[in-house]
């Protein structure tokens, strides 16, 4: 074995690293895709109960500015915060991500 050439395993484990980025990459976006095209209304369901003491004027305020976003916008943001230690909250469990992960 030549000490100046990598082994075939070590050269596939390198390739399979350099790709994991553009996979990740890939992969977020998707789900930010997948998310807006959801048909359910994210706002009530990041609001939860507190959704039902607001007025409809309200909603529809929080609808248009979050439609004014799109997905990659917000994946974009996202990965702007992620890249910094803030993966988000929880709109179910109404918690850090990093704490529901942990």
């Amino acid at each position: 074995m030549d000490g100046g050439r990598l082994t075939g395993v070590t050269r596939l484990v390198l390739g399979r690293l350099a790709l994991l980025p553009l996979l990740l990459a890939a992969v977020t976006l998707v789900m930010f895709v997948l998310a807006q095209a959801a048909p359910f209304d994210p706002v009530l369901a990041s609001l939860g109960e507190r959704a039902l003491t607001m007025d409809g004027p309200t909603l529809e305020a929080l609808r248009a500015a979050r439609a004014d976003t799109s997905a990659v916008q917000q994946w974009a943001t996202w990965w702007g915060h992620a890249l910094t230690g803030d993966l988000g909250s929880s709109s179910s469990q109404r918690l850090p991500v990093a704490t529901v992960l942990a």
